[in-house]
């Protein structure tokens, strides 16, 4: 297994089978929202350092993983270097030790950006916080959305 920092010119094409298979895994309110990424968006962050990306792949290249982090000092906390996922995901044929390589790896690349507090948002819909929990995270707090569009 390979793990790498990659950029958006060397993952997306790779990304978007893995991204389609992750929405349909837990995407809320599919009915109402499309998976629709915005490439520019993406890339106007990358080019301002707000945003890793983190891969996993076979031996043969394949994309099997991806972890995109945004990073930032928030409003609260000027001082204090954040990097909060934006999207993680491993092929369900290769979970099992991969996403645990492969949040360590992110750990320790963001570490070496001065990053200072790692967050993560997992969907309940597929609740993989016990491996945060073994991997040192902390639970504070929880989301919850309503749709209220037409």
């Amino acid at each position: 297994m390979i793990y790498a920092e990659e950029t958006l010119a060397t993952a997306w094409n790779d990304v978007q089978p893995l991204a389609t298979k992750h929405w349909h895994e837990i995407a809320w309110r599919q009915d109402k929202i499309q998976l629709d990424p915005d490439y520019e968006r993406y890339q106007r962050i990358e080019a301002s350092k707000g945003l890793r990306i983190y891969t996993a792949r076979k031996d043969s290249g394949e994309l099997i993983g991806y972890a995109f982090w945004f990073i930032a000092t928030l409003t609260h906390y000027k001082q204090t270097l954040c990097a909060a996922n934006d999207v993680v995901y491993v092929d369900e044929a290769y979970r099992g030790g991969v996403g645990a390589k492969l949040l360590r790896f992110s750990e320790t690349e963001l570490k070496k950006l001065g990053v200072q507090t790692l967050s993560l948002h997992i969907k309940e819909i597929l609740d993989w916080s016990p491996l945060a929990a073994a991997l040192g995270f902390e639970r504070t707090e929880s989301t919850h959305q309503k749709w209220i569009g037409d």
